[in-house]
């Protein structure tokens, strides 16, 4: 008797502690699932759609329907990229261009272009800006813009969170910002900003 008592009391032993695990598997998963859910947010979550967002906010603009030609383009021969520019940066356009960030300058002032970066987000289309990171101070970029050319050199580099738009701020003199994701860091935004050089 004694010993069935034992018997049954190691089973229910055995059953709680499989329960538990069961509970605790599956607090593990949801808290998987989850996170999964947030960072595939993160991924689709570009910098050029924030910052299109919020410049619609301030200018309540349409989009300007620029169409891309060999007129416009950007070439940066440390890393060899040379690109067309096309106005926007929404997901369809820097799926095959380098996208101008509308609202900034397009021949003078502060000129932002963003391209993606190849996250595990994106399987097609361009990724123009995946070795800006490769960038250093004095590299060559040059920008194209109605048959007028101008020379840029690397002037800084630096990191900003998604949503800083004081990068968007017009100029008095002519430079060129180019925007990008960095991979694993959702938030932030590398920044090549490029001094045109004196002729």
């Amino acid at each position: 008797m004694l010993h069935e008592r034992k018997r049954r009391g190691y089973k229910r032993f055995i059953e709680k502690i499989t329960i538990i695990l069961l509970i605790f598997f599956l607090a593990i998963n949801t808290f998987i699932f989850f996170s999964s859910l947030k960072m595939n947010k993160h991924f689709q979550n570009e910098p050029e759609l924030v910052f299109d967002k919020a410049i619609d906010k301030v200018t309540n603009e349409p989009e300007k329907g620029i169409e891309p030609s060999q007129q416009w383009s950007i070439r940066i021969p440390r890393i060899d990229v040379l690109a067309e520019v096309s106005e926007g940066s929404t997901l369809a356009v820097l799926k095959n261009y380098v996208g101008h960030i509308k609202g900034t300058g397009v021949n003078n002032s502060n000129i932002c272009l963003a391209a993606h970066t190849n996250t595990a987000n994106y399987s097609s289309g361009n990724f123009y800006f995946d070795k800006l990171n490769q960038l250093e101070k004095g590299d060559e970029v040059i920008y194209t813009y109605s048959n007028l050319s101008k020379e840029f050199c690397v002037n800084e580099i630096k990191i900003i969170e998604e949503t800083d738009l004081t990068i968007l701020a017009s100029s008095n003199s002519t430079k060129l910002t180019l925007i990008t994701c960095i991979k694993g860091k959702y938030h932030q935004r590398l920044c090549v900003i490029c001094e045109e050089k004196n002729t």
